[in-house]
């Protein structure tokens, strides 16, 4: 299986273009990810996940338009799409 690396974060925790597609829902409300333009990839554009592998990664507080509280709860909407390659 393979995931773009548009639709995973880089190691700083960005996102390329998360939109309306990532977002974190804090107390009833939506805050959506930057739209962030990280750059055209040229070669080697997709993880590859070997079957029992793992893909790890992390995204930053910082990508999100809003402030959240340490009291305040939070869910992650994160859909990723594995194509097979």
């Amino acid at each position: 299986m393979c995931v773009r690396h548009d639709e995973w974060p880089n190691e700083k925790g960005e996102l390329d273009f998360a939109g309306e597609r990532v977002y974190l829902t804090v107390n009833g409300r939506k805050c959506f990810a930057s739209n962030k333009n990280l750059g055209l990839c040229a070669k080697d554009c997709q993880w590859k996940i070997k079957e029992g592998g793992e893909l790890h990664g992390f995204i930053a507080l910082s990508e999100f338009q809003c402030e959240i509280g340490p009291d305040d709860e939070a869910l992650l909407t994160f859909p990723v799409v594995p194509e097979w390659c």
